[in-house]
């Protein structure tokens, strides 16, 4: 894992090379050899790379894996009652700390729920929250500003438009929404068939 990067915002749009240049300028690449048993948690946008007892073979950082994420057709394995209601009070329980906020923010984005944001410092996770919902819901002026905000070209290893391109066309997966709608409230979901009507869905 490459030590401090999470803090760095986005830095890389897809995969990298163990032997790409330019980590020298993020911080210093640290090894993790596992035992069984153990599990390695870490921040989402943290570069991190994977090997299977040899070197690394490819280097990334996956915030396309949050717990509910539209865009993936793995379904949320572990869902509370009143989900949403849920979700508004965890977020002030956890105010002040945005990496733990970005995913749920993300969740009630791709629900349809109406979101009223904090101030978003540059580099925040919830940066990618911000673009999910302006994504969703057609204002192209936020969605780029928010992955302006978000991706860290400065010394990060793509330009902007690599990631403008990638995320500006999102298609939405029908599993993930099929698994929570029966959890949601019959206001809520409507907001959902109606987002799902609106967006491009993945068979």
């Amino acid at each position: 894992a490459c030590t401090g990067s999470h803090a760095k915002g986005i830095l890389t749009n897809g995969w990298l090379k163990p032997d790409a240049p330019g980590f020298e300028r993020i911080g210093e690449y640290v090894d993790v050899f596992a035992q069984e048993g153990q599990v390695l948690i870490f921040n989402f946008t943290l570069l991190h790379g994977t090997g299977t007892g040899g070197p690394r073979t490819r280097i990334s950082a996956d915030l396309r894996f949050f717990p509910f994420c539209g865009i993936m057709d793995s379904a949320p394995r572990v869902l509370r009652p009143a989900p949403v209601a849920w979700m508004k009070d965890r977020i002030q329980q956890l105010d002040g700390l945005p990496t733990l906020q970005a995913p749920i923010y993300e969740a009630l984005a791709y629900l349809g729920q109406p979101i009223d944001w904090p101030k978003i410092e540059r580099y925040s996770p919830l940066n990618w929250a911000r673009l999910i919902e302006a994504s969703l819901s057609g204002d192209t002026v936020t969605e780029r500003r928010s992955i302006e905000a978000f991706a860290n070209t400065e010394i990060g290893f793509d330009v902007l438009s690599a990631y403008v391109d990638r995320y500006r066309a999102l298609q939405l997966e029908r599993r993930p929404y099929e698994v929570v709608l029966p959890s949601l409230s019959s206001t809520e979901q409507q907001l959902v068939e109606a987002l799902l009507q609106r967006q491009p869905v993945a068979n």
